[in-house]
């Protein structure tokens, strides 16, 4: 009985312990993007970090957005992404996706997160990063 418990304490402390693992992405670029007109805003070089805390914030430069809720996740092949429901320091909801896009035509747009503010659903904000890293 007591091994038994032992062994549920360290599953449990592992999940835990893998569910807060922080992620950093060192950002290259940002690109806005009008989804009403499918038109691109000009690349601006960019040199931020996001770090994705886990399950409960990304902060992406300064700005922190805490994570209501996963909306979305798939894990296939060559496309990885989750996405999430987040309010900023305003109570402004936003919806976050990161993703890893192993179809993508040039190397640099593999590692994106996206940034739509749900007040305005058609303003998006893409984040093309280096592949992310573990971040003690």
């Amino acid at each position: 009985m007591k091994r038994c418990l032992l062994l549920l304490s360290i599953i449990t402390l592992m999940v835990v312990s893998a569910s807060a693992q922080r992620f950093s992405y060192d950002v290259i670029a940002s690109v806005s993007f009008d989804a009403q007109t499918q038109q691109y805003g000009k690349i601006q070089p960019l040199n931020m970090r996001i770090v994705k805390d886990g399950n409960t914030a990304i902060f992406i430069g300064a700005d922190r957005y805490d994570l209501l809720q996963v909306n979305a996740e798939v894990d296939e092949e060559k496309t990885k992404y989750i996405e999430y429901t987040a309010i900023n320091g305003n109570n402004e909801e936003f919806t976050i996706k990161v993703v890893h896009d192993g179809n993508a035509e040039h190397p640099v747009m593999r590692d994106f997160v996206l940034l739509i503010n749900n007040s305005h659903i058609y303003d998006w904000t893409y984040y093309y990063t280096n592949a992310p890293v573990k971040a003690e």
